[in-house]
């Protein structure tokens, strides 16, 4: 997916919200649009406060520092995160290629019903 950054005087750094994220369903997965990356619909979460079974809004965060800097801001700006957010998972893979080395992480930061932050994570090496 290719983020397209418009000029400093305009308040929107996207052309659209919805370029940022997008909802889907736990049954109905939605076929991707060219130069999209596919969602591949989820397993259960097992998280420290709930189980979550998938679904919800997924947010790309790009391919490149530069381009998850700007997603992060515009998510932030956009007040993507509120007071309605039950769980944020963040995961992604870091490569080694030299020695084909994979290594995936899974951030979770669950909102307790005292409103308070339950945060755990775990790390794979394949």
């Amino acid at each position: 997916m290719e983020w397209v950054l418009k000029p400093k005087s305009d308040n929107s750094v996207f052309k659209k919200a919805n370029d940022i994220w997008k909802f889907h369903k736990v049954d109905q997965p939605q076929k991707p649009k060219k130069g999209e990356v596919p969602f591949v619909p989820s397993l259960v979460h097992r998280g420290e406060l709930s189980v979550y079974y998938g679904g919800g809004y997924v947010a790309e965060l790009g391919r490149t520092a530069r381009e998850t800097k700007s997603v992060i801001r515009h998510l932030e700006r956009t007040h993507w995160i509120d007071q309605r957010t039950r769980v944020v998972f963040i995961e992604f893979t870091i490569t080694n290629p030299n020695v084909q080395l994979y290594t995936d992480v899974k951030l979770t930061v669950e909102m307790g019903p005292s409103q308070a932050f339950e945060c755990s994570y775990s790390v794979s090496t394949t």
